[in-house]
């Protein structure tokens, strides 16, 4: 019986350490799997990362596009402005020489000068 129980015991010992071995690489096998998620975690945050970047330099490129459109905009407009001047001062300045001068040379000076503004060949 001793050999018996002997027998058992080991037998029960065997099996219980099978049982943790099973345990253990169950675990194992849990943290495997653990790891597979976190590499596969570390790609899609790769990929996000270089997502991030590239809507980044495309941010960027637009508000460059931004600035360079403003830029053009106000250059436009300081154009415009210049022309509304220039013309202002040639149509103040034909009504003056076709009072005060010979009318029809100083309307040609005159009207040269509003074409040049215009930026018409006269």
């Amino acid at each position: 019986m001793t050999d018996t129980t002997n027998s058992v015991t080991d037998a029960l010992r065997k099996v219980a350490i099978l049982r943790r071995a099973e345990g253990r690489l169950n675990d194992a096998a849990h943290f495997d799997g653990a790891a597979d998620t976190i590499d596969t975690l570390r790609a899609r945050l790769a990929e996000a990362n270089q997502e991030c970047t590239e809507l980044r330099e495309s941010r960027n490129e637009l508000i460059e596009r931004d600035l360079k459109l403003t830029l053009l905009w106000a250059e436009a407009q300081a154009d415009a402005d210049r022309y509304r001047w220039l013309t202002t001062k040639a149509t103040y300045s034909r009504d003056d020489l076709h009072w005060n001068c010979n009318p029809r040379a100083g309307k040609e000076i005159i009207d040269a000068a509003i074409d040049a503004a215009k930026g018409e060949p006269s």
